[in-house]
């Protein structure tokens, strides 16, 4: 009799209990559900890419609950960067955001992730064929559209240019390509004396390209630069020959140290200013938002450009944290 009553007694208690945990679990402030893991993962190593990853992270932080990842391929290739998304494939993350190498290159890998179940976002550089939900990022042949002007203005319209670019892989390159060209054919007397300048994303490469480039083209009046290489190339090789500031017009992208510096010395004129620190923010946003079964109501979220000249230099970085903060607010109102 004791014992069937010690019995009851243990089963009745190992009931409460579990009924305890249940119904704490459910209480404000707790949660049954494990952290998230979320990666965000850069075309490659460069510090363009790293703003990026503190948005992400302070955008982690601001939830809790999320453990991220900073991730860039030790090279710039469609292989280097697979090969990364597999072995994260592989350890069964809860979303990922990718800066694509290649639009149609990293297709087949993207698509493996979301097959895999895991949700995927582009920043910076979009896979728009691909299963990723959205992409973050600047809309990239219209801020090529805004260049063309600039640079156009620049050249009076008028003279010979060179476009340069680290490759012809990358749908944001090639769109701002598609951007600058479909402004610059409005003005006939603009001439583009050859193919687009390519230096793989390294400054050495740009600097030996600019050396070719003006003992090829002597009478070449301009640089249209969809990144930095070719621009910043241009720049310090026309310093070093000691030419004046603002005979060659150059225009560039970023807001690298040695871009800052052209400016400031007058052998760069511009330069386009994107926020990868509002992309990776974002992006954070965009993930948490899928896992707890939010849908988009938009395919691209356009974090724009702002140009930099000698005006602004000392004043724009302070805007970036608050831009992405502000854009924040609008970007959470567009999912459902």
């Amino acid at each position: 009799m004791f014992s069937k009553i010690r019995k009851s007694g243990i089963v009745i208690a190992c009931v409460f209990l579990l009924l305890t945990i249940v119904c704490a679990s459910s209480l404000p402030g707790k949660s049954a559900t494990k952290e998230l893991h979320f990666v965000i993962m850069a075309k490659g190593i460069h510090p363009w890419w790293e703003p990026g990853g503190k948005g992400f992270e302070a955008a982690a932080e601001k939830f809790g609950g999320i453990t991220v990842e900073y991730l860039a391929p030790p090279e710039f290739s469609i292989e280097a960067q697979t090969k990364m998304i597999e072995s994260v494939i592989a350890r069964g993350v809860d979303g990922m955001a990718i800066a694509a190498y290649s639009a149609k290159g990293m297709e087949p890998v993207i698509n493996e992730a979301v097959r895999m179940g895991i949700p995927v976002v582009t920043w910076d550089s979009d896979a728009p064929e691909s299963k990723r939900t959205c992409y973050i990022g600047t809309e990239n042949k219209e801020a090529g559209k805004i260049e063309g002007e600039v640079f156009a203005k620049l050249m009076n319209y008028k003279g010979k240019y060179v476009i340069g670019a680290p490759d012809l892989t990358g749908f944001s390159i090639l769109q701002r390509i598609e951007g600058i060209r479909s402004v610059i054919k409005r003005y006939p007397k603009m001439v583009e004396v050859r193919e687009p300048l390519l230096s793989g994303q390294m400054m050495d490469k740009g600097l030996e390209n600019a050396e070719n480039l003006f003992t090829a083209y002597p009478d070449l009046d301009g640089i249209v630069d969809v990144t930095v290489e070719a621009g910043v190339g241009g720049s310090r090789v026309l310093e070093e020959k000691g030419e004046k500031p603002g005979e060659m017009k150059i225009i560039v992208w970023t807001d690298f140290p040695d871009v800052l510096d052209c400016i400031r010395k007058g052998y760069t004129a511009v330069s386009l200013r994107q926020n990868p620190y509002a992309m990776g923010y974002l992006s954070l946003i965009a993930l948490r938002n899928i896992k707890m079964g939010k849908k988009p109501k938009f395919v691209q979220y356009d974090t724009g450009v702002v140009l930099l000249t000698k005006d602004n230099l000392d004043t724009y970085k302070k805007e970036e944290i608050a831009a992405a903060k502000a854009m924040a607010d609008e970007f959470d109102n567009l999912w459902e």
